[in-house]
Order: C-alpha cells, then sequence, then structure tokens
C-alpha cells in the first residue's frame, strides 16, 4: 500500500525530529494561509476533526477558534508539539485503522491525502463521509496534478529519501469524495503562485458538505 511506501521515511523523520516545522519537508512555510482559509469556518459552538495533523502547524494557531477537537497523528513524536488544551483530544493512530463513532461539524485533511493511492483514498473518504454531520463540511487541502495524475514513487533528491506521493487531479480528487455522497462546493487556489514549486503540480483546497438530509 502506498502509505506504507512513505512510512519509511516518516519513521525516520519521527525519530530525529527536533523542531515542529521539520515537518514541512523543506517547503517555504504556508501556514498563514492555511490558518486564513480555516478562519471562514471559525465558530466556537463547531467540532473539528483534524486527520494527519502533524506537529500542529495549523492546529496550533486555530484551536481557539473551534469547540471540541479531536486530532488524529500517528507519531507521538510530531503529535508532542500540539499545544495542550482541555478541549483538544490527541488520538495517535493510522488514518487507516482509526474509527469513531463521534461526528464533527468539520473536517479537515491538510497535506494528507497524496500520501494515499487512489484505492486508499476511497476508503479512507468512505469513512470520513460518516464523521461529518449533516450540513458539515469537509476541507482537503494539498498538492494535486495540474493535468494528470502525478506519482513520486523512489529516490527523492531534494529529501535524499525513498518517498512517495500520488498527486491526484482535483477532478479525480472531487470523484473520489463525491462517490461517498458528500457534494464538493468549492475548489479554491489558496497559495500565491510561487509555493507551487513544481510545473505539473498545484495546491488546491477542496471543500465538500454532506447533504443535510443525509
Amino acid at each position: 500500500m502506498s502509505n506504507e511506501k512513505i512510512r519509511s521515511y516518516y519513521d525516520a523523520l519521527a525519530g530525529r525530529i527536533e523542531s515542529a516545522d521539520a515537518t514541512r519537508n523543506k517547503a517555504p512555510d504556508s501556514t498563514e494561509f492555511d490558518v486564513a482559509y480555516m478562519k471562514e469556518f471559525a465558530d466556537p459552538s463547531a467540532s473539528l476533526l483534524e486527520l494527519g495533523a502533524g506537529t500542529g502547524l495549523l492546529l496550533n494557531r486555530i484551536m481557539d477558534d473551534f469547540g471540541q477537537i479531536v486530532a488524529v497523528e500517528l507519531y507521538p513524536a510530531f503529535s508532542k508539539f500540539i499545544t495542550p488544551a482541555a478541549h483538544v483530544q490527541i488520538v495517535n493512530a493510522d488514518l487507516l485503522g482509526f474509527e469513531t463513532d463521534a461526528v464533527f461539524d468539520i473536517v479537515i485533511l491538510f497535506g494528507v491525502m497524496n500520501y494515499f493511492n487512489a484505492e486508499e483514498a476511497a476508503g479512507l473518504y468512505r469513512k470520513i463521509a460518516r464523521w461529518v454531520k449533516p450540513g458539515g463540511k469537509l476541507v482537503v487541502k494539498n498538492q494535486m496534478g495540474r493535468t494528470e495524475d502525478v506519482v513520486v514513487d523512489g529516490l527523492s533528491q531534494e529529501l535524499q529519501s525513498s518517498y512517495y506521493s500520488e498527486y491526484r487531479t482535483p477532478a479525480h480528487e472531487m470523484r473520489l469524495i463525491e462517490s461517498t455522497g458528500l457534494k464538493v462546493l468549492r475548489q479554491d487556489d489558496i497559495y500565491p503562485e510561487h509555493f507551487n514549486r513544481w510545473p505539473n503540480t498545484r495546491f488546491v483546497a477542496l471543500l465538500a458538505e454532506r447533504p443535510a438530509d443525509r
């Protein structure tokens, strides 16, 4: 499975991480744009589920904007950087194995879904659809292929490590999301163009909603 191919890279990173920003993988800091995007959904009464919370680069700056929060992150070495708060629960689990009976107003995945192939992503989205309240929102943001799916499977010259990512096109990602019954409302380019460092991919945010009658 694709997440197993990338696991060795993150296992090694978790073993040596010394600062929260190490998970940026040498990319420039784009957190301010992620935070600005999430401010649209700020609501102290809204519950939030962040899948793949990492070191809290985003969550630490928006946690006061939401009510009850669950942050799911595989590596304790990463989640230790998440600011402790009474309304934030941290769960250390692989997303493919994570389960919950809870439902949330907002579910977010920032820089996560590119590590799963289409089959894995489809299965994960089927679970996520159950965790979104009727009328609730799903936000998915990561690099996506500009005109075709782009797969990186091998040595990353920049990182000098074995690496795996599947950058599906926005249209492909939308089909996977909408196959669950969720409805994609918007496709947003939330970063200035210079953050898109590779000619065949760009950062895209997809906003989906669970219909209120489901």
